[in-house]
Order: structure tokens, then sequence, then C-alpha cells
């Protein structure tokens, strides 16, 4: 399951944020608002996940 933050929080908390995105391998979704949302990612994992192996 993705971990969700709010624009403000992660925002506040962005070297964390950032260091278990990029060594843990885990994507978050960050909200603004009632509608917006992005989701950040290491690049390459989203790469090998597009093109699986085999």
């Amino acid at each position: 399951m993705l971990q969700e933050h709010q624009f403000s929080e992660a925002r506040r908390q962005f070297s964390a944020l950032y260091d278990s995105i990029y060594n843990a391998l885990k994507p978050v979704v960050i909200r603004r608002g009632r509608q917006e949302e992005a989701l950040l990612l290491r690049k390459d994992i989203r790469a090998r996940r597009a093109c699986p192996i085999g």
C-alpha cells in the first residue's frame, strides 16, 4: 500500500520522505487539497516495473 502525506507535512519532512522513497524503495502519494495528488517514486523502480524481466 502507498503511503499518503498531506502537502504541508511532506514539505516539512522532505528529507526523511526523500530517504524513504530512495533508500527504502517506498513510493509516496502527496495530496494537496481534496483533488490534487502527486506520486513520487524512484525513476529506476518505475522503469523496472514497466519492463519486467522474462
